[in-house]
């Protein structure tokens, strides 16, 4: 028994858009009801493993990975969305030319605070072949919760008062941190939609920079403490 697949005299079948198959001897001359019609095998689509969203004060930063970069990608197109539904394409990104290999790839969305009066912006990221086809990423939102946050007074010689509006009840995590990166407190609250206030207690330690962040989701803030005795 022989297979064969009938290619019409062309050695390079990739390029036929639909050949035949069958089993018994090769027929040139065309098809019968031996022949079952066989769909070339096209280049597959992107895989994208990863793509994840953090932001750091007001700004989102993309991070995604593909594997095995294929030849046909001719861009990615940056999408967002204040809905979740309806995106448009604000950024393009080169190719990496990494063809065959996993290839990872990094962008910056800044000032996204005045991008929506919901509180959430939604991200995807849009494969585009050379031919026009396309393969999207999965969606990652992010919430734009901490508002208007001020640290006072600042220099600071014993107490601190944190204030943040939040658009939406949230857990808040606040800590403070020496020079070194050390964790000095932590504070873990739930915050109501309005204004909140914590207080900071920096009495016990030495003069000198501190850092307090802020983190609200996946939004973190950080701000420079000057204590002074």
């Amino acid at each position: 028994m022989n297979w064969f697949i009938e290619s019409a005299g062309l050695s390079n079948v990739t390029n036929i858009p639909t050949m035949f198959y069958g089993i018994g001897a090769v027929n040139t001359g065309g098809t019968d009801s031996s022949y079952v019609p066989l769909q070339s095998a096209g280049i597959l689509a992107v895989k994208f493993s990863d793509f994840s969203v953090t932001t750091r004060n007001d700004n989102a930063l993309l991070n995604w990975i593909v594997e095995e970069e294929s030849t046909s990608t001719d861009r990615y197109e940056v999408e967002r969305s204040t809905d979740g539904k309806y995106f448009s394409s604000f950024s393009t990104i080169s190719v990496s030319n990494s063809y065959g290999k996993r290839a990872a790839y990094t962008y910056n969305d800044n000032n996204i605070s005045a991008l929506s009066n919901s509180g959430s912006i939604y991200y995807r990221v849009k494969q585009i072949d050379k031919d026009g086809q396309s393969v999207n990423s999965s969606v990652q939102k992010i919430t734009i919760s901490a508002k208007d946050i001020s640290v006072m007074p600042n220099p600071v010689k014993n107490i601190a008062y944190v204030t943040y509006s939040l658009s939406e009840s949230t857990p808040v995590f606040i800590s403070v941190l020496n020079s070194i990166g050390t964790e000095l407190q932590q504070f873990e609250l739930q915050g109501f939609i309005g204004v909140n206030n914590q207080k900071i207690d920096m009495g016990a330690y030495p003069a000198g920079a501190y850092l307090l962040k802020i983190r609200t989701g996946n939004q973190v803030k950080t701000f420079t403490i000057m204590k002074v005795n």
